[in-house]
């Protein structure tokens, strides 16, 4: 999913789906990432340059949970702010970028991408699945 989708993904979760009369900008995130090893559910640390390709994006797993920051995070991608890579240059993006997932900002394990934003009504939260292609 690029940047854009998944924004609109999480701004589509409605006060109706929620039982609330707030959006979701105030649910926790889950991460689920099925990856060769088996699966991880996580937080994240942040949005920044990938090791795999530094001119494109990446959200990195972490202990964050907070749906507002990661909401912050996207925007910033999607304005063009730029970014330093891992091993140097400066980047922008765009809304239209995917987002690649890693465990860790100092690891490349291979393309793991976003398939999927929703609210899990029984956990409270919203779920955001990534598989390791």
């Amino acid at each position: 999913m690029n940047i854009n989708d998944i924004i609109e993904a999480i701004h589509d979760i409605n006060s109706s789906e929620l039982d609330q009369s707030w959006g979701a900008e105030y649910l926790p995130v889950k991460i689920i990432f099925t990856t060769d090893d088996g699966v991880i559910e996580s937080g994240f640390d942040g949005i920044d340059s990938w090791r795999g390709a530094y001119n494109e994006p990446c959200l990195f797993l972490g202990d964050n949970s907070s749906s507002k920051d990661l909401l912050k995070e996207l925007y910033m991608v999607q304005s063009g702010s730029g970014y330093t890579g891992y091993k140097g240059g400066h980047f922008s993006y765009s809304g239209d970028y995917d987002l690649n997932v890693e465990t860790a900002c100092n690891t490349y394990s291979g393309e793991g991408h976003i398939d999927l934003v929703y609210f899990d009504g029984a956990r409270k939260c919203i779920i955001i699945t990534c598989t390791k292609t």
